[in-house]
């Protein structure tokens, strides 16, 4: 049985707050949660953090499965600014570090969209170069801490399935794998009838968006873990899985036919609709036992 992992939205959530939230999964059946991006960040700003995270999951009967990385213009593989890299290259390392100290085998790290900010750098080929040159640096730390590096599918043309495949291939290393994000890939895969993510991010290239509808075929043979969430082909919802048009058997039975897949994430979040905790784990427990 392939573990599932759910993510919560940690950010301006008090300590004790928090302990009661980690002994609501585990009364409800949760096995695992993810080590996000907020949780991380707290670990690399205060070093107590890490023991205070491992006792209250051991409190409460729960294990960490998988991580997210810090993200975000400045904090993503394809930074161009050289003077910032060093600094982004570093967070990352740390995120490697924390990850073994608290037994996560899995970390998901965005390679990035690009952005406006970076002016006459902000083309695909710039980008692409910086990303393999942070992997180039972070792979062998990877190595050391013994942490899969899992790039993401988004929808930019800076991470298309080549461009990911391109880098699996470039390394071939076993501490590089897939995160498979089941909703940037329904935003990727055709036009809809309003404009989508995937359009205002390719016009911001001055490019005409190129729609895939094999992302999770293409990528299957190198996906170590997932994201999986709906939405409606247009905006990144994060619904629970069956409120959007998100095909889930075919989705279903490519996951779990992934040789390298470890684990698979409930990447649902509140948004506006304020999911509770007995939902989202509800939502994924029949996901797993229908398919």
């Amino acid at each position: 049985m392939i573990p599932v992992t759910h993510v919560f939205e940690w950010a301006n959530i008090a300590d004790k707050v928090r302990r009661n939230l980690f002994m609501e999964f585990a009364e409800v059946g949760a096995k695992h949660l993810v080590l996000t991006c907020e949780m991380i960040m707290n670990c690399i700003q205060k070093n107590p953090y890490i023991n205070i995270y491992r006792k209250d999951m051991a409190d409460a009967g729960l294990t960490f499965n998988d991580a997210h990385a810090p993200f975000g213009v400045w904090d993503d593989l394809d930074l161009p600014i050289e003077e910032l890299r060093p600094l982004m290259l570093n967070r990352h390392k740390l995120s490697l570090q924390i990850c073994d100290l608290l037994d996560v085998r899995t970390c998901t790290i965005h390679i990035g969209n690009g952005d406006l900010a970076f002016g006459e750098l902000n083309k695909v080929d710039i980008l692409w170069e910086c990303v393999r040159r942070s992997l180039e640096e972070l792979l062998p730390v990877a190595e050391k801490y013994n942490v899969i590096i899992c790039i993401e599918n988004i929808w930019s043309p800076v991470n298309t399935p080549e461009r990911l495949l391109a880098l699996i291939d470039a390394f071939k290393s076993p501490y590089l794998g897939i995160c498979y994000d089941s909703g940037h890939a329904n935003i990727s895969t055709c036009k809809r009838d309003v404009e989508n993510n995937a359009e205002r991010q390719w016009a911001k290239f001055g490019l005409k968006t190129v729609w895939d509808d094999k992302i999770l075929e293409k990528l299957q043979p190198h996906i170590v873990n997932c994201h999986l969430h709906d939405n409606h082909g247009v905006v990144d919802e994060h619904l629970m899985p069956g409120l959007g048009n998100i095909d889930w058997k075919k989705t279903m039975t490519l996951l779990k036919s992934a040789p390298r897949i470890q684990v698979i994430q409930n990447e649902v979040l509140s948004g506006t609709r304020q999911y509770s905790i007995r939902e989202r784990v509800k939502c994924f427990d029949d996901l797993m036992e229908r398919f």
